[in-house]
């Protein structure tokens, strides 16, 4: 008979949801000397996620500051390249157009030699003397040609 008012106990507090009341006897969940251990492993680990996350993140922005840089050094390699070819183009212009004016001073130098040769005075004062189709040939090849 001793049981049932245990019972009626436990039922009573089922009903009123409380808990049963622990014995003070019932050892602990964990012991303590692992609770320090597990606890000392879990904050090491966390340090040491911690420290691979911030690294991780430096070694991200490492990568994107030198893209970044990369980026920029083949824009201004692009634009000196540019700048480059069009100084060369217009050198090379400025270089066909001094050759052009130094044939055109060397053709002016032979002619004006031609002109001022004794064969070509010669022909030319035949030619304005006695204008024939033979003194014209002969002035013109002396001349001009």
């Amino acid at each position: 008979m001793e049981k049932a008012p245990i019972d009626l106990i436990a039922d009573a507090e089922d009903r009123q949801g409380k808990l049963p009341h622990r014995v003070a006897s019932r050892r602990p969940v964990i012991d303590p000397g692992v609770a320090i251990v597990l606890a000392a492993i879990i904050i090491v680990g966390g340090l040491w996620g911690g420290k691979l996350a911030y690294d991780y993140v430096q070694e991200q922005r490492a990568i994107a500051a030198l893209n970044e840089m990369n980026r920029e050094m083949e824009r201004v390699a692009a634009e000196a390249r540019q700048r480059l070819a069009n100084a060369n183009a217009m050198a090379a212009q400025a270089r066909m157009e001094r050759e052009k004016q130094s044939q055109l001073a060397r053709e002016k130098a032979a002619r004006d030699l031609r002109l001022q040769s004794p064969e070509c005075q010669f022909w030319k004062a035949q030619f304005e003397l006695n204008p024939t189709p033979k003194n014209n040939t002969k002035y013109q090849d002396a001349c001009w040609n």
